[in-house]
């Protein structure tokens, strides 16, 4: 009973955050669905949500005209705690980009019930082979990627990057990747990890393609999540139901690194084929505690990640630097994701460069909505 009240009041918290910020929420939807840049619902296969979204800044025509290089490419993953993403919630982050000449995949997923954690985690496999196998296409430059998720995108696309990874390493070795990582459910060399446990070969991308990965409030721990909603009386069960047999462990990706099937096989191989991952969170996150990314960061490099780091920041709630930082006219996410695209110089002049962003809304109604945010 306790867990329902609080859930309500959280629902209804929700609600009045969005009622106070429904002006520039509409201002960010309007442009979505008019701004010609923007190709929706490009579909990457034939099932459910097997979407992407496509932002192609002027510069990505020209690339695709033949007139310059093609430009580089953000693939975005959204959040929503598997149950309310949406390939849509990428709008700010891919529209902003699209300022700085930067090209956006924003990949869409099943979420629960129409699937779990498997299931999100192959659509999410299906969508970057498609994305390296495209963005040329449209002026992007497919040796020139960046991987960004939040929160529950964060969680999915950290975990399909440590299984591909260790699946290539499999493959080059020849090792078993169904003993190596553990079970009947995990991916075969190359392949999405299939609900049914079945191997579906997939082309067109490697975790070596990758130049980089900024994961954004992750819950990277599912089992710390559970108990940090436990003690919030928020509950876990719907947690556990998006996990195949409430196998927490199983779905997360600190777990999965910290496997017997990890460290058994080849698994200080895969972790150096990794990319360079920069794990942010803000440090007044009521949703995802922020030891997530910092325990996440310790063991990428505990088992050989070349490059993880944590950046944790003071006074930054859960979903803040997509929602109300842009909104105050603040570049979090670009700043962070430019130096991996551009190097450190070059990410500086660009977005020196940029139109200084605008504030959407009064300063003290966007405070007033983020005190009432329950996430």
């Amino acid at each position: 009973v306790r867990c329902g009240a609080v859930w309500l009041f959280m629902s209804l918290r929700l609600a009045l955050f969005s009622l106070l910020l429904l002006p520039p929420f509409l201002r960010v939807g309007l442009r979505y669905f008019r701004d010609p840049r923007v190709l929706r619902g490009v579909r990457f296969g034939p099932g459910p949500r097997q979407y992407v979204d496509i932002y192609c800044p002027a510069e990505a025509v020209a690339a695709r005209e033949g007139h310059r290089p093609g430009v580089p490419v953000v693939i975005a993953v959204m959040g929503g705690a598997w149950i309310i993403g949406h390939r849509a919630w990428n709008a700010q982050l891919g529209q902003r980009l699209m300022d700085a000449g930067i090209l956006v995949v924003a990949v869409d997923y099943r979420n629960f019930p129409l699937g779990q954690v498997p299931d999100m985690v192959a659509d999410l496999d299906k969508g970057f082979a498609w994305a390296f196998a495209h963005v040329a296409a449209y002026g992007g430059d497919p040796s020139n990627v960046l991987i960004t998720g939040q929160s529950a995108g964060a969680h999915l696309s950290s975990l399909l990057l440590l299984q591909r990874s260790l699946a290539e390493v499999c493959e080059e070795e020849a090792v078993d990747p169904e003993a190596a990582q553990g079970g009947p459910r995990a991916s075969a060399p190359g392949a999405a990890w299939q609900s049914n446990g079945e191997a579906e070969p997939v082309v067109g991308w490697s975790v070596r393609d990758v130049r980089g990965y900024v994961g954004v409030s992750g819950p990277y721990d599912l089992n710390l999540l559970a108990s940090h909603l436990e003690a919030r009386h928020l509950g876990s069960a719907l947690l556990k139901q998006i996990c195949p047999e409430g196998d927490l462990a199983r779905c997360s990706p600190i777990a999965f690194l910290q496997s017997s099937g990890w460290k058994a096989s080849s698994g200080e191989a895969a972790a150096r084929l990794l990319p360079p991952m920069l794990l942010f969170h803000g440090e007044a996150d009521k949703t995802v505690p922020s030891s997530s990314s910092e325990a996440f960061a310790e063991a990428l490099r505990a088992a050989g990640a070349k490059d993880a780091k944590a950046d944790v920041r003071p006074a930054l709630a859960h979903a803040e630097v997509i929602i109300e930082g842009p909104m105050r006219g603040e570049d979090h996410q670009i700043q962070l994701l430019l130096p991996f695209l551009l190097g450190n110089d070059d990410a500086r002049s660009r977005f020196e460069a940029l139109p200084r962003l605008k504030p959407m809304f009064p300063h003290w109604i966007i405070a007033l909505a983020s005190r009432v945010m329950p996430f």
